[in-house]
């Protein structure tokens, strides 16, 4: 990427050249905006930064799209854009309007006065940031520059914005679902998040017998595909309605699973897991339900199995460090991690990089009503102004 002529560290926008930003403005209700935020210099510890592309992170956008976000905290506890002091405080608050994402790569365009220029400027970094075609953030909050990853894993990332973010909570759960050598694992979701945890899972612990449940045919076959393109044997995948026969039809008592991790985004894959847990196993919910929760009773928490069965459930999040990790990690080491997964892992994560569907960001408000009504179900990137044909 080349560098841009002239400008310097604090300028701003040009008059009349607003860049704009996706708005949720309600349910199913989105603008793409002029954003007058950004005139104004910057201050010296700043970095403004133009969008080249983002994805979008479907199970957690829809919620906030189709307003089914549970509004008794912020968006994201990390996240500066989107802490609200006030969360949990207000009995009746809304979340809108506001922007939102937080997967996108952009070149630095102008920097802050306390800031090294030929370090910074022209250099593409990635940000936890909404979906926008310009940002200003400090220089602290930029996660990585493009040229930290080698070439077949920057190839991926800048293909893939998702896999950073997706890759980190991977990380999370995998940690706080911590299995031992010999472990029975099952995923229940074959999304972007789940294919990411069952391919990369499955080689991460290459003795553990894995399972992946997921309803929608095509899913499973784009599974199946980057499953045998990185040479995993260990792992099956199953169709919700395939699961009692494959409990049933095992001759051994070890049928159900010590681990199951719950990331299918929906209370019917939440049944699924409590049914493949075996006894004193675990259950790690990944999922953020949102109002979707009210929509598929959970049966199985009337199981007597179940109840005899002292399995234990834990809501695994990334946005904090979990307690009993706190005092040995902190965000910067987890991402070394997510780096290492990404780099050891990208050719076999290819696969999953031939499903992204990539969007100008004007066709944004279109993009997510075909996401809303199942048109579209692959993962998306939205491509800004010339940056089309570098990334197409």
């Amino acid at each position: 990427m080349s560098k841009p002529a002239g400008g310097c560290g604090g300028s701003v926008p040009v008059p009349g050249d607003c860049p704009k930003k996706l708005l949720f403005l309600g349910p199913r209700q989105l603008a793409v905006v002029p954003d007058g935020s950004l005139s104004r210099p910057l201050e010296p510890d700043e970095v403004r930064v133009r969008a080249l592309c983002s994805g979008v992170s479907a199970g957690t956008e829809l919620l906030l799209y189709r307003g089914q976000i549970v509004a008794d905290d912020a968006l994201d506890a990390t996240i500066a854009a989107y802490k609200d002091p006030d969360a949990g405080r207000r009995e009746h608050r809304s979340l809108y309007p506001t922007t939102f994402g937080y997967c996108l790569w952009g070149e630095v365009v102008a920097v802050g006065s306390g800031l090294d220029r030929e370090r910074w400027v022209g250099s593409v970094v990635f940000l936890l940031a909404g979906h926008a075609e310009e940002h200003i953030v400090k220089a602290s909050d930029v996660l990585f520059f493009a040229d930290d990853w080698n070439g077949a894993t920057r190839e991926l990332v800048l293909a893939v914005p998702q896999l950073i973010p997706v890759s980190e909570t991977v990380t999370c759960w995998l940690q706080d679902a911590a299995p031992v050598l010999g472990d029975r694992v099952a995923v229940v979701g074959a999304g972007l998040y789940g294919s990411v945890l069952a391919v990369g899972g499955a080689l991460l612990f290459p003795l553990s017998t894995w399972l992946v449940v997921e309803p929608d045919a095509k899913r499973r076959a784009q599974l199946a595909v980057a499953l045998k393109e990185a040479s995993v044997t260990r792992c099956q995948t199953l169709a919700p309605d395939q699961v009692q026969a494959y409990l049933s039809s095992s001759s051994s008592s070890e049928t159900r699973f010590d681990i199951v991790l719950e990331v299918s985004g929906t209370t019917a894959g939440l049944n699924v897991a409590l049914e493949l847990v075996r006894a004193t196993g675990r259950v790690i919910i990944g999922s953020w339900y949102g109002r979707k929760a009210q929509e598929v009773p959970v049966e199985m928490l009337g199981s007597t199995r179940l109840h005899r069965s002292h399995a234990q459930i834990l809501f695994s999040q990334v946005s904090e460090i979990p307690p009993w990790l706190a005092g040995r990690y902190d965000k910067r080491r987890r991402l070394t991690v997510v780096q290492e997964f990404l780099t050891t892992f990208s050719s076999a994560f290819k696969a999953i990089a031939c499903t992204v569907r990539s969007f100008a960001f004007e066709e944004a408000p279109y993009v997510f009503g075909q996401l809303d009504n199942g048109a579209l179900s692959d993962p998306v990137r939205f491509l800004y102004g010339d940056s089309s044909s570098a990334f197409s």
